[in-house]
């Protein structure tokens, strides 16, 4: 094809018909130019066409890791509604006496007060898509804000648990350490631990003691209060994950 131009190029010059050669070039710069905004047509199509796919990829993937983290903050939800009506049938129980325990039942109430919180969200599809850029594939803006709140929720939230967990480690262990049959307590949550190890040959705690002692008091107090807060947290974060998932959806 070159060629050929070339020849009429060679033939119009010969014959001095510059005014037909004049219009043949402008002819030939228009062909190019036709060709180069075709090619770039053609190449803004493709990308236009690999960040859409990218787009979908990445929103399918993110589908599914917030399916699965609704899943998993509604089931921490339940279980720590669960712990709470456990620490708040204690708390309705400080200062009355009692002449006999059902030692079984409260164990597993007390048990309530030891167990941290750590939701753990599934962050990785969407930290990866932060890092490498990819989340700039989305086309809907309120989707990626959304998206990049999450990040900022969630870490929040981390901070939250990690404070309330801290106190459980700094204060409710050691009292439990020290008033307390540790052995007792696990034995009575758990059948295949109490088959290996059963029950404790020394005396066992004396719940009339702690349940009028204001130390515990105040350390159920306090687990109740970051329970409920910690609730409210997750709460937020299922009503903030499902709204995540209606855009994606979209």
């Amino acid at each position: 094809m070159i060629k050929f131009f070339r020849k009429i190029r060679h033939k119009l010059l010969s014959r001095n018909k510059f005014s037909k050669y004049l219009i043949y070039a402008i002819g030939e710069i228009i062909l190019v130019v036709i060709g180069i905004l075709i090619a770039l047509q053609i190449n803004n199509w493709n990308e236009a066409n690999k960040q859409q796919r990218k787009s979908e990829n990445l929103t399918i993937r993110l589908q599914n890791q917030i399916s699965q983290n609704i899943q998993q903050t509604k089931n921490r939800i339940d279980y720590i509604k669960i712990q709470m009506d456990n620490m708040t049938s204690l708390m309705h129980m400080i200062g009355k006496p009692f002449e006999e325990f059902d030692f079984e039942l409260l164990d597993k109430k007390m048990s309530m007060l030891l167990i941290d919180y750590h939701l753990g969200l599934d962050m990785n599809t969407l930290s990866e898509a932060q890092d490498n850029g990819e989340i700039a594939s989305l086309k809907n803006d309120s989707l990626r804000v959304a998206l990049y709140k999450l990040t900022t929720i969630n870490e929040t939230l981390e901070q939250r648990e990690t404070v309330a967990n801290g106190d459980n480690l700094n204060f409710v262990v050691p009292y439990f350490y020290k008033n307390s049959n540790g052995r007792n307590i696990a034995s009575n949550n758990d059948s295949n631990y109490r088959k290996k190890i059963g029950y404790s040959k020394l005396h066992n705690h004396n719940y009339n003691d702690i349940l009028n002692d204001r130390e515990f008091e105040n350390l159920l107090d306090y687990r109740i209060y970051y329970s409920q807060e910690i609730l409210d947290r997750y709460n937020y974060l299922q009503v903030y994950l499902e709204y995540i998932k209606i855009l994606l959806d979209k």
